[in-house]
């Protein structure tokens, strides 16, 4: 066991090298969430009604139509151009670049993407009925998913390295295992994740210049 230990002892001193680092991240992150949070929460809820009722409702269920890419896209114009001002600004951004891009299936998703997720994030701060937190992962995409995992994972390895520098014996030893299994998983599943990125962005590609060729035979 004591020789065990000490095999895996220069891995988990080299993680806990990486304390600083692991910690300035937690940090930033926590502080990002809790801004973001606190500056929306002091959005005036009239305001978040107009915006739900007057661009992210309707537009999200234009989007989930099976019209055609651009016929949606000159519909929803019409609710971003006259309710401009209730707007997030990611949402405008997202609109600009699939315009500065025509036909382009990759911006268009972005801009889908986006509203999906305020369309979401505007029905539970007005108090609509959503999805619980288990429901809401299990409809998450693939890439979204792995990504989610990859955050819990960094987060208990910061948390295990703390404790196996203060463990002794077996106990040590235990953790040191967990933690060296909870890395394997987070490269595998890192590896992975780009991967999937790397196969979505190609797929996505190809779809677009198949729709441009077929566009431009028309």
């Amino acid at each position: 066991m004591g020789e065990m230990l000490n095999i895996l002892m220069p891995m988990i001193d080299y993680i806990q090298k990486m304390d600083s680092l692991i910690a300035a991240l937690a940090t930033g992150l926590i502080t990002f969430f809790i801004t973001k949070y606190k500056y929306h929460r002091n959005i005036p809820l009239d305001k978040l009604e107009i915006a739900y009722n007057r661009i992210y409702y309707p537009i999200y269920y234009i989007t989930k139509s099976n019209a055609d890419i651009q016929q949606s896209m000159d519909k929803c114009k019409k609710y971003l151009t006259k309710y401009r001002k209730y707007a997030d600004k990611t949402t405008l951004r997202a609109f600009e670049n699939f315009e500065g891009a025509k036909f382009d299936n990759i911006a268009y998703k972005q801009f889908e993407k986006n509203i999906d997720k305020m369309n979401t994030k505007l029905r539970r701060r007005l108090g609509y009925l959503d999805s619980n937190i288990i429901t809401t992962y299990n409809y998450l995409g693939v890439f979204e998913k792995s990504m989610l995992r990859i955050v819990l994972e960094v987060i208990v390895i910061y948390i295990l390295t703390f404790i196996v520098g203060y463990a002794k014996g077996k106990c040590a030893l235990i953790l040191a295992y967990v933690e060296l299994s909870l890395v394997l998983v987070l490269a595998i599943e890192g590896i992975c994740m780009i991967g999937i990125g790397i196969a979505i962005g190609l797929k996505e590609s190809f779809l677009s210049k198949i729709r441009k060729k077929d566009i431009f035979k028309e």
